[in-house]
């Protein structure tokens, strides 16, 4: 039985790109409420848009389901999600534009 969607997780992945919910409407063609919704755990998202959301995301579509644990202190949050990411050092080359 595979995990729930976890939201958490398209939250990460979408920083990790430095993508803001807007861009990855365009890029994804899903509107951004449903994106949001899929961020707040308001909904999951289709096998076809986690499809979407891993091809642009670059993401495994596993890493969507995988659990994630969420702190908050004082400095803000800290994910434990055992994994370790850097933000993605875009520049102009690396734009694709659809």
């Amino acid at each position: 039985m595979q995990n729930p969607f976890n939201s958490e997780r398209l939250q990460i992945a979408r920083i990790y790109n430095k993508l803001n919910i807007d861009e990855l409407s365009e890029r994804t063609h899903i509107s951004s409420k449903k994106l949001s919704d899929f961020e707040n755990g308001l909904k999951a998202p289709t096998h076809n848009e986690v499809a979407l959301m891993h091809w642009i995301l670059e993401f495994p579509i596993s890493f969507f389901y995988q659990k994630c644990k969420i702190d908050f202190d004082n400095s803000g949050p800290t994910f434990a999600c055992d994994i370790k990411i850097e933000p993605k050092q875009q520049s102009f080359e690396q734009t694709e534009l659809f």
